[in-house]
Order: structure tokens, then sequence, then C-alpha cells
């Protein structure tokens, strides 16, 4: 028996991803796929559209045998700490054969280059970095004008699209880490990961998000590009008004904005001292989460990166709590999320090979003793309970907290 891990988001479960696990089952049919999620909130920088309970179900039932958290520390960051955080939680694992991953163009000796100058940082490109970014280039372009000189040509079609910005991240992570998992790289289906097409019965996750976010879906379009139990799933979230995005949680980052200080801001994981000054001369123009991006975004500032810190300083995520974690090799505990019933036996192949606790259940964690679990994953419930109230509030319902959730069984 071999195990597959999906490092994903599933903002929600599309045609895509399952195009993506069927792959996987036939051309590897003997192994079991291990879904290692983003919870309530994504490295985008805005709250997930669903509750990642939810969206465990939609990946169960479409054909992931288990569901696991990727802490939100990691699940909210910048591609190389997701990548590194999700890398080091699958090698604790110590049973993961493969790792699958989309990407929109693949070429595997190009990628291995880049991979591995990202990783060894040879001291050529170390100084070509340097002199970009003394010549005021934001770190992104810096860094791609520096590969384009260490490889002898223009790479950034390959790295500029999100996909294969990962894909690159996940091959330099494995190779930091001396990781025994090996990748399967799974060409990409339909649209690029931010266009608005809808093609092929394939649509990227930020289309499908605008789409069910309009005052009236166009349901037929979304039948198209979802399976029919995602289909159903966020037809039922729509109608019970559990759809959510970054606007619905602008009165509480309101007040995170009015209570810090500058030196707080700068404590923020993301927030640098320039963006501290910005979001302190601008934060009276707030009225919404996503205008105040735009007005804060800047040629070195993206509207993402800024959306990113948004989050870490609404859910008080600091740089203190990042080190920290890393310390811990960045994730000092798995939590499982939920399994297909004939899987179960899954979770103690797990719990036997693994190098960190396996939490299936929340009353667990408190037996555990380990203060690195507990601060973790006390922070992974608390942007649940930030979440969970934004939900309630809007739809008016009783939603269960963390502690009252079982694991999700199909």
């Amino acid at each position: 028996m071999k195990y597959a891990a999906i490092i994903c988001e599933y903002n929600p479960f599309h045609n895509g991803h399952q195009y993506q696990i069927a792959y996987i089952k036939e051309h590897h049919p003997d192994t079991k796929i291990l879904a290692l999620m983003s919870g309530d909130f994504t490295q985008r920088g805005a709250p997930a559209i669903v509750d990642k309970f939810t969206r465990c179900e939609m990946a169960l039932r479409g054909g992931a045998d288990v569901v696991l958290e990727l802490p939100t520390l990691w699940a909210t960051a910048s591609a190389y700490d997701f990548a590194n955080g999700a890398i080091h939680l699958l090698n604790s694992l110590g049973c993961i054969d493969y790792l699958a991953f989309g990407c929109a163009t693949y070429d595997a000796s190009l990628f291995n280059k880049l991979a591995t100058i990202l990783s060894d940082e040879p001291i050529q490109y170390q100084a070509l970095l340097k002199e970009h970014l003394k010549n005021g280039l934001s770190f992104p372009l810096a860094r791609q004008k520096a590969l384009n000189q260490m490889i002898g040509e223009d790479i950034s079609s390959y790295i500029n699209e999100p996909n294969n910005l990962l894909a690159l991240e996940y091959l330099r992570a494995l190779l930091e880490t001396g990781s025994s998992i090996r990748p399967v790289v799974i060409t990409r289906k339909g649209t690029l990961h931010n266009s608005n097409d809808y093609s092929c019965g394939f649509a990227s996750g930020s289309a499908i998000r605008s789409e069910l976010l309009k005052p009236a879906p166009n349901m037929q379009l979304l039948k198209q590009v979802l399976p029919k139990d995602s289909f159903k799933i966020l037809n039922t979230c729509m109608k019970d008004n559990l759809l959510l995005c970054e606007d619905d949680f602008s009165h509480v980052l309101s007040y995170a904005l009015t209570c810090a200080s500058n030196t707080q801001l700068q404590e923020t994981d993301g927030i640098d001292h320039d963006l501290a000054d910005r979001i302190q001369n601008l934060r009276t123009s707030f009225s919404s989460w996503s205008s105040f991006c735009e007005l804060l975004k800047t040629k070195n500032y993206t509207y993402t990166r800024i959306s990113r810190t948004m989050t870490h300083l609404l859910l008080s995520q600091t740089d203190k709590l990042i080190t920290f974690a890393k310390e811990h090799n960045y994730c000092p505990y798995c939590r499982i999320l939920g399994c297909r019933q004939s899987q179960t036996s899954i979770i103690k192949t797990l719990k036997i090979h693994s190098k960190i606790p396996i939490i299936d259940r929340l009353s667990m964690a408190r037996k555990l003793n380990d203060p690195a679990c507990t601060k973790v994953l006390s922070h992974d419930i608390f942007a649940s309970d930030i979440y969970r109230n934004a939900q309630r509030i809007l739809s008016n319902k009783d939603i269960l907290i963390e502690y009252q959730r079982g694991l999700t069984l199909i």
C-alpha cells in the first residue's frame, strides 16, 4: 500500500480537483490519497468561501481518503512558508510516498534547476538578487530577474503562474528537508489559476468563487464545473447564507486596525516598517477589507500580500509565533478533519508511523501536555472561532464550535 498527499485548499472542490484525484488513482491504483487542506483561511490572504468541515466533506465525496488540516500559520503564509510548513508535516507522518500537485506547464529539467538554485543559493545568485533589490525591484521581481540570469533564459512565464510557483516551492522544500517523498506532477486541466474563463467543464477556483458570490449566480454554469456533490453542498450553503468573503470580516478587521499600535503592526507576520507606516497613515480611510487592500497596494506591495497581512493582523499572527513554530518543526501535531468510513485503517497507520501526535478528536489535544502543540493548535481554534462568528452573524444560525465537531466520516 502506498500513500499520496495532495496539498490543497479546495476553495471550493471543483472538477479540476476531482480530475487530479482520478489521475492519481488511475496511475497509482494501490495508493491511498491524503489531502492536506488549509483550514478556514487561505494562502491568498482571505477567508475560505465555506468552512473547513464543509470543504472536507466535498473532498471526501470527491475521492480523497483522508483530509488533514494544514495549520493556519502556514495555510496563510507566502508560497515559501506555505510549502515548507506542508512538507515538514508530511515528512513527520513517516509514511507518505508521493506528493501530487498540479502545474500549468512543467519542464522537469528546468524546475529541478530552479529548485536547486533556490535551495542552495549559490554566491552568484545571491549577488544578482542583492543587486536587483538595491535597484528598487520588489523581491518577487528581483528573484525572477536573478533566476533569468542564472538559467540564461526568460523563465517569468513559468514562475509567475501561482500553481507553477507553488510547484517550484514544493520541489525546493523537498530538497531542503532531504525528503524521501517523490513528486508526481499533474498538468493542470482547463483554465489558469486566476482565470475567469469557463471551458471544457473546468474553471479556476477564483472564477467559481466569483460566480457563487454574485447576487444571482449562474447555477447552470456552476453545474458544469463542479462535481455533483460539491454543487449540492454549495447550493445548500448559498441558501443558508453561509458563503463568506473577506468583506464579511470588515468590521472585525477595522477593530483590529484601530487597536494596533505601530509597534504591534510591525510585530505582525508580514508587516514591515514601511507597510506599518502606510497602514497607520491610511487606516482612517478604511471602509472595507477589499477597498483598504486596494488603497494600500503599491508597486512593491501586491493586493495578495497586503490581504495576507490583514489576515495575520485579524488573527493576531505574529513574527514571534511563526519563529516559535519553526523552532518546533513547523507543525508539532497533525489534525485529521475527516476520513472515508472504509479507510479508517489509514488513521491507525498514521498513528503507528508518525513522529508527531495525530489528533482525530480535539479532546485528545488537552491530554498531550505539549506546549508547542497547545500554542499552534490554539491559534487554529482561534482562527476558526473568528470564522464561525462571521458565519453565525450572517446566517443567523447556530454554528458548532470546534470542540463540538467530531471527525467527518463519509
